[in-house]
């Protein structure tokens, strides 16, 4: 009779564990949403370039992977979950921050711009763990396994020794900021004169 019991609840766990994948697998995973444009991908970072105006909404999605923001131009965002109501939060421009999602807990969400401004994002999933040369300079932030390095002209020559991929900003953007990556051994003054740079490392085990 225990033997029976318990291959009964193993039967039914495994069921709701099939179920709740189930469930999460109906959504897209976030470089597929509408709002969330993949620009890059070397296997151990995907840059994602996320823009919303007024009135726009995102799709529910999935975020699976730990992910960095840096938000380029921020508003007030509703927030919500599949089985929850929304939730209104204010994201500031110049905002770094991160979440550290996992692929065997994918977390759902969308969002809707309710601001007046505009929304632009840079988002960085870390799709594997990196192997971060040796900087001689701080982070710009450094916070549970992720490191963020703004590169400027001052670190050309230590920073074009290595071939990392380097996020550029556009310095002078109106309602959108041009996004784009390139390798740091193309780096020059003119370049940074123009573009803000950021290397983006995650070293925490995933």
């Amino acid at each position: 009779m225990i033997a029976q019991r318990l291959v009964f609840f193993l039967l039914v766990i495994t069921v709701l564990q099939h179920s709740a994948f189930s469930q999460d697998s109906q959504y897209p995973v976030v470089h597929k949403e509408y709002f969330h444009v993949p620009i890059f991908e070397n296997g151990q970072i995907r840059v994602l370039n996320v823009s919303a105006s007024k009135g726009d909404t995102t799709a529910f999605h999935r975020h699976c992977y730990p992910i960095l923001y840096i938000t380029l131009k921020g508003t007030m965002v509703s927030l919500k979950e599949p089985s929850s109501k929304w939730k209104e939060v204010e994201l500031p421009s110049g905002w770094i921050g991160h979440d550290l999602y996992q692929n065997d807990s994918c977390y759902v969400h969308r969002f809707a711009i309710s601001g007046d401004g505009n929304l632009h994002i840079v988002a960085i999933e870390a799709l594997k763990v990196s192997k971060p040369i040796s900087l001689s300079f701080a982070p710009t932030y450094m916070d549970e396994g992720f490191s963020v390095f703004e590169i400027d002209s001052s670190h050309l020559t230590e920073i074009t020794k290595s071939q990392i991929p380097i996020i550029m900003i556009e310095r002078t953007c109106s309602s959108k900021c041009k996004v784009e990556v390139i390798s740091s051994k193309k780096l020059s003054k003119r370049v940074l004169k123009k573009h803000k740079g950021y290397a983006v490392f995650f070293q925490k085990q995933l």
